[in-house]
């Protein structure tokens, strides 16, 4: 079983690493305080509710993949 703790602790610093290829992830923007979901492009570019901008532009700090989705059981 997870809990949201074990899944948020997978946060990774974009002075780290950026993503290495192009999807949505899950990002921190430290000046609002809040967490968005947005598109990620090549040469650090990212789409979200701002439009485009790069990681210094939106502020972001942290980024992490989305969790896999669950399996569903046909049976139940």
């Amino acid at each position: 079983m997870y809990f949201m703790g074990e899944i948020m602790n997978k946060w990774i610093s974009v002075k780290e690493s950026l993503p290495q290829e192009y999807g949505c992830y899950l990002v921190y923007i430290h000046e609002d305080k809040k967490i968005e979901l947005i598109d990620y492009y090549k040469y650090n570019e990212w789409d979200g509710s701002l439009g485009w901008a790069t990681t210094e532009n939106y502020g972001i700090t942290h980024w992490m993949p989305l969790p896999e989705c669950p399996t569903i059981n046909e049976e139940q």
